[in-house]
């Protein structure tokens, strides 16, 4: 079938379909994009910390829980940090993890071998805040105000006295009883959970007290043989050396005198000479050195 130009239908099926509006929309950022923006320049406006502890070759022990932190606040800092514990190493900081004990000793035994110091992350803490090198603690000595801090938790936060703190307690527990006693066996055994936590916290704390006691035990008594040493080889610098012996003493003992004894009959003659040789029918002869 063929269309005509006098059919009416014929315009209709040539023209053009009609122009749609292409609604073009723009790129939004995505809300990760802008979380890295904010980020960047966050971190852009922290100042910089300065470099406080250049020079120091650290350690870090990873039985300490907040490892990873620790190593950065280190590197912010200047310190360079080391994977493993080698002979460059200047620092160390150790943890009080009580599973790890021999690997506790090992370390602190080579610390002390190798002159090293032996910090905990209380002392990085200390320099990262005050942004200066303060004085490197002992371990034993850092870990009672680092694990007060940590695993302390402070009961009376609002400084309430005792008596009424106790006062208000045992008021409660009447009022509950008399109200709601499920709710008082409820609050019992709340009561149990907490106290059996906080033996277990209590436990806790003894055995990481008991690890730090033997530690200091050890350093003292390292301390104590090296100061020992110590003065013993001071001591014996300052002894005066040995005189040598006089070549003439010999001769000197030689030459001294003999005391003679000769007997006639019942006279005795003393006198100072060699050594002889006397022979005479009723003459006795006796030599004596003086």
């Amino acid at each position: 079938m063929s269309l005509c130009p006098t059919d009416p239908h014929f315009f209709q099926f040539k023209s053009k379909p009609q122009r749609q509006r292409r609604r073009v929309t723009k790129n939004r950022p995505s809300n990760n994009s802008q979380l890295v923006s904010i980020l960047s320049q966050k971190l852009q406006q922290v100042p910089e910390k300065p470099p406080v502890l250049t020079g120091i070759v650290l350690f870090v022990d990873k039985a300490i829980s907040d490892c990873e932190r620790v190593i950065q606040r280190a590197l912010d800092l200047g310190a360079t940090v080391k994977p493993t514990f080698d002979n460059t190493v200047t620092h160390i900081a150790h943890g009080v993890d009580p599973s790890v004990e021999s690997r506790i000793k090992t370390h602190v035994a080579r610390a002390i071998n190798n002159n090293v110091h032996v910090v905990s992350a209380a002392w990085i803490d200390d320099c990262y805040t005050q942004e200066r090198r303060v004085e490197e603690t002992c371990l034993p000595e850092s870990i009672g105000g680092l694990a007060a801090s940590s695993f302390m938790v402070d009961d009376n936060p609002f400084g309430i006295e005792q008596d009424e703190l106790l006062s208000s307690d045992d008021e409660e527990s009447v009022l509950t009883e008399v109200t709601s006693p499920g709710s008082s066996q409820a609050k019992n055994n709340d009561h149990n959970n907490i106290q059996s936590a906080g033996n277990e916290q209590a436990k806790l704390m003894q055995k990481k007290q008991q690890q730090s006691e033997r530690i200091a035990a050890i350093l003292e008594t390292v301390r104590k043989t090296r100061k020992k040493e110590e003065e013993k080889r001071k001591e014996e610098i300052m002894l005066p050396p040995a005189k040598n012996p006089d070549p003439t003493a010999k001769h000197t003992l030689l030459a001294r005198e003999e005391r003679v004894d000769i007997w006639y009959d019942e006279q005795t003659v003393s006198f100072g000479s060699k050594a002889s040789s006397l022979s005479s029918a009723g003459t006795s002869y006796r030599r004596k050195m003086t």
